[in-house]
């Protein structure tokens, strides 16, 4: 379950026998420390005994888990059973997993080799976004852009007519023959036919990437000094839910990753035609503005690999706990 940022809330374990009794069956359950801790902060040391009246053959116990805002790697802690009484057990154990919802998971394996600009987009208030890769590129919100809830933290709605957020002009320091840029985007239906996530403008100096409403499918333009190359998507992304969006440049290849896979490639070849522009997320030259919502964004002076690009996009979904079984 998501720890959440704040407050108390219940991981329920379910208890379960193979087959209903006609006799009362009982057993203890104590929680252990995993990764999470009781004494950390991270969840509530509980301990109690569940007993199955004749006829039940499932009784649910609930372990208070302790919201925080720290960044972190999920964590995990066990429920432990003891003492069958009227039964034996079948499995003694079950593991309770705390999902880290305030950041990306595992620090340790998201690539900060060759980030040039990095907007994690947590601010949540004010006209400014700070660029944590310590290379000054600040962003500024224009349009009446709002903050909302991100994908981790917070992130920036945009509202399709106006919105969107600058990040100044320059070449971000960009290797003039590679390049890696990434997002999460939620999109809302409606707006315009083809909506702006990222660029660099104007006439795409060296890059924009879009995303066309009618069948949900982004589309990377890259233009170098030999031609203009457009890569589109082979699978569409939904509306209304998160998902990773990046792409890669080597000279002779570009590569459209969604949701952390290999989704389309294509080849192409030659230096940027130019690496000075202005960097817009949002919007592109003044239109194609796009609905919805945009968290954590980076810009990479280098291509990633397949390897290094999963992990940005590697948060995982909520699963229940392991569930317990006992034997009458």
């Amino acid at each position: 379950m998501p720890e959440r940022n704040t407050g108390t809330s219940n991981l329920t374990f379910t208890l379960r026998l193979s087959a209903s009794a006609t006799g009362a069956v009982s057993v203890s359950w104590a929680t252990n420390d995993g990764t999470a801790t009781a004494v950390g902060g991270d969840y509530t040391a509980a301990s109690g005994t569940a007993t199955f009246n004749p006829g039940v053959t499932e009784v649910a116990v609930s372990v208070p888990v302790i919201g925080d805002a720290t960044r972190e790697a999920d964590e995990t802690f066990i429920v432990r059973l003891s003492n069958p009484m009227g039964g034996a057990l079948g499995d003694s154990e079950g593991q309770g997993t705390l999902l880290n919802d305030d950041g990306l998971i595992n620090d340790r394996s998201i690539p900060t080799d060759g980030l040039a600009a990095h907007w994690k987009l947590d601010e949540g208030a004010g006209t400014t976004a700070a660029d944590s890769s310590g290379n000054g590129n600040m962003g500024t919100l224009v349009g009446g852009t709002a903050w909302a809830s991100g994908r981790f933290q917070t992130g920036l709605s945009l509202d399709g007519a106006d919105d969107q957020m600058t990040m100044g002009a320059g070449d971000l320091g960009l290797d003039a023959n590679q390049l890696t840029v990434a997002l999460w985007i939620s999109p809302t239906a409606g707006g315009e036919s083809t909506q702006a996530l990222i660029g660099r403008q104007p006439f795409h100096r060296p890059f924009k990437v879009t995303l066309s409403p009618s069948d949900w499918r982004v589309t990377v333009t890259l233009r170098t000094q030999e031609a203009q190359y457009v890569l589109t998507s082979a699978s569409a992304v939904a509306p209304d839910q998160w998902h990773h969006v990046a792409f890669t440049y080597r000279d002779g290849l570009l590569i459209v990753y969604i949701d952390g896979k290999l989704d389309a490639a294509r080849a192409a070849k030659g230096a940027f035609h130019t690496l000075t522009a202005t960097n817009v997320v949002g919007a592109y030259d003044g239109a194609n503005f796009f609905k919805g919502r945009v968290d954590d964004v980076r810009i990479y002076n280098r291509a990633l690999t397949s390897d290094e690009i999963q992990p940005l996009a590697d948060m995982t979904p909520p699963q229940p706990p392991s569930n317990l079984t006992g034997q009458p």
